[in-house]
């Protein structure tokens, strides 16, 4: 039986590694999955399960005057520097909490497990929690984000045709929605290359076809290939909160698409702390108290996080709000996302 030296009933090694390699697996399947247009990332999840290190792809802005004639006939002409920069724009740091998790020292054994079990299923519920938890924060900010691109002009890549008052029928996703949206991205509507949303909308978007497409389920999300509807995209179909906003009465309620290309959403479990255990000597019943902390960064290609205050560590609701992002690109289509507001029957 493995002993810690912290504890005898709560197991810190076995929870982590069990947390990190949970966490590594779902982080896998859902990024390959995506097709790299969502990158969930866990710097300390990668490193248990792969070892040595790793190198982050970096982006660069498209460098105006990169290709110029030169005049052969005065050769003494200076050149004109190019500057080179990013394009992914500044992220977003929040610091987060697993836990504290509360449990007496009989627990294991009256749910008839050891407690190295008892300790491996804590670890993989914290590595679904964290999974979930970014994957929602990274959509939401998205959603948010998109609404601030505003160059060339408003709304330049969100496509709202939802019906507002119930005066009328519901407007349902349609491929000829899609067909617009896709070219809000004009000639680069190709770098669109996957598209999340409610399983409502999806619902609408294929109807009784749904047994004909590829199907995988990972950590609560269902991921779907092969959907025609989609113009060849691949779909992940997930309910989250930000991809459907509930209108006062009266008015029908709001559902969001949100079109991504490679590299368009990136979270990033940039440290986290050791497994801090605590036993509670003074009860009836010894309990042992679990907490982990660990840090986020956020970050939309072609966005960057610009609130008009201070924020170095915001709210998911923060997160989640359009004023709080301001573009960073030369040419809207940098901005590898889109978004579609629609109605569900």
């Amino acid at each position: 039986m493995a002993v810690s030296a912290r504890s005898d009933v709560v197991i810190p090694e076995i929870l982590e590694t069990e947390q990190y390699r949970g966490l590594a697996e779902i982080l896998d399947v859902f990024n390959e999955a995506s097709g790299g247009c969502i990158v969930l990332a866990s710097a300390n999840a990668r490193q248990a399960s792969e070892g040595g290190e790793y190198t982050q792809w970096r982006r660069f802005k498209a460098m105006s005057g990169l290709d110029n004639r030169v005049d052969t006939d005065n050769p003494a002409n200076t050149a004109t520097a190019v500057k080179l920069e990013m394009t992914a724009g500044a992220s977003v740091r929040q610091t987060r909490r697993l836990g504290p998790v509360n449990f007496s020292d009989d627990a294991p054994a009256a749910a008839g497990m050891t407690r190295e079990a008892w300790n491996a299923n804590i670890g993989r519920q914290f590595a679904e929690t964290q999974f979930k938890t970014i994957r929602n924060n990274i959509i939401a900010a998205a959603v948010a984000a998109v609404d601030s691109a505003d160059t060339p002009s408003a709304d330049c890549h969100v496509l709202d045709v939802a019906r507002g008052k119930t005066a009328g029928a519901k407007v349902a996703i349609t491929a000829s929605q899609l067909n617009l949206l896709l070219g809000k991205m004009a000639d680069h509507r190709e770098d669109i290359e996957l598209l999340v949303m409610p399983s409502p909308v999806f619902t609408d978007l294929v109807g009784d076809q749904i047994a004909n497409f590829k199907v995988d389920r990972i950590a609560g999300t269902l991921l779907y290939t092969d959907v025609p509807a989609a113009f060849g995209r691949k779909v992940v179909v997930a309910d989250i909160p930000a991809l459907e906003v509930a209108q006062t009465s009266g008015y029908y309620s709001k559902y969001f698409v949100l079109g991504l290309g490679r590299g368009a959403l990136t979270a990033e479990i940039t440290a986290d702390g050791p497994a801090d255990v605590d036993r509670d000597l003074d009860t009836e019943s010894v309990r042992n108290i679990l907490r982990k902390d660990y840090w986020v960064d956020y970050a939309v290609r072609g966005m960057q996080w610009a609130p008009a205050g201070a924020t170095p560590n915001p709210t998911d609701a923060q997160l989640a709000t359009a004023a709080n992002w301001d573009e960073d690109y030369d040419d809207h289509r940098d901005l590898p996302v889109v978004k579609l507001v629609v109605n569900a029957s």
